[in-house]
């Protein structure tokens, strides 16, 4: 990448963080306190109602569309995903039907966009992602989760035989490595399923974890086999990795080579409320220690003050 293309994302990046539009992306998403194991009601791990607050633009079938300043493609996977596990969040705890008609759209919408193939389902990001250096299309773990647990709700409510279908070539999709156009990566202390499929491994937490959340409900929907140690690999992964995370104050965003990026005050508060449900799933104690120790780092003025100017300084120089 060269340095306009830096540039320009750099200009990006600075008229999105003065948006009005900034409060939705940056909306707190705290541990659900309605989730419980195993419930039949699909509470997300994640309250994600803040994002059934979209604020447009939306195409002519009340899709969710990226405006130019946040992207050169108006469609992104997980957008959409998030903007229907919040409607649906909302129909859970009001029964009113104008959420869950909304909430159906998404769906059909992830349904009609899919890549199908013989085994395996995709959907197909087009945007460049400089920091990466990431070129369409690409598929990413965060938006496969995130979108399976969106298809689960609704087979959950209207089971049919294709869409079980459907949902285990979702899972199938896990297996597939990012070698072969998957987001699947093997580390030496286990399997990763990437949010961003770079060449070098950027390992980013939360989409890892995201990932791992469509996993449970699948299982927990449709006892899928291989959903279910996917996931179980996955934590294992996770509980052997996350000390890396760790920076010592903060903690990190990614593991990308040669520079690692500290979490942004959003991210790592992301990080700790990620860390409280996942834990809620798997009573890992390593979660709770983690959750707890940077949510102490948060609240610590001079970590803040110091963990802010060293990502100031990140977000002025590419990766």
């Amino acid at each position: 990448m060269n340095r306009i293309s830096h540039l320009s994302v750099l200009k990006r990046r600075i008229r999105h963080l003065f948006s009005p539009r900034s409060r939705y992306w940056h909306a707190r998403l705290q541990a659900n306190s309605l989730f419980k194991r195993q419930s039949e009601k699909l509470h997300y791990p994640l309250d994600l109602s803040p994002k059934a607050s979209y604020p447009g633009p939306f195409d002519g079938h009340g899709i969710p569309l990226l405006t130019p300043v946040e992207s050169d493609y108006p469609y992104l996977t997980v957008t959409v995903a998030q903007y229907a596990l919040g409607l649906y969040e909302k129909y859970l705890t009001t029964s009113n039907q104008r959420y869950w008609k909304k909430f159906r759209s998404q769906a059909f919408w992830l349904l009609d966009v899919c890549r199908e193939e013989k085994e395996v389902v995709f959907w197909d990001e087009r945007l460049f992602i400089v920091d990466y250096d990431l070129c369409p299309p690409w598929v990413s773990g965060m938006a496969q989760g995130e979108a399976l647990s969106v298809l689960c709700r609704l087979f959950q409510k209207e089971p049919n035989k294709k869409l079980e279908g459907l949902i285990i070539k979702i899972i199938n999709g896990y297996s597939v490595p990012v070698s072969e156009g998957g987001f699947q990566r093997r580390l030496e202390k286990g399997i990763f399923f990437e949010e961003m499929p770079s060449r070098i491994p950027s390992l980013i937490l939360n989409g890892f974890i995201f990932s791992l959340f469509g996993l449970y409900e699948a299982y927990v929907t449709t006892c899928n086999k291989t959903a279910h140690s996917f996931f179980i690999d996955g934590i294992q992964t996770l509980v052997k990795i996350l000390p890396e995370y760790d920076f010592g104050f903060w903690s990190l965003y990614d593991q990308y080579v040669p520079h690692a990026a500290l979490s942004s005050y959003y991210y790592h508060q992301l990080h700790i409320d990620l860390l409280r449900a996942i834990y809620q799933i798997t009573d890992e104690p390593v979660f709770q220690m983690y959750g707890e120790r940077w949510h102490r780092h948060y609240i610590n003025p001079y970590f803040k003050i110091r963990a802010g100017l060293i990502k100031i300084k990140q977000r002025m120089m590419p990766k």
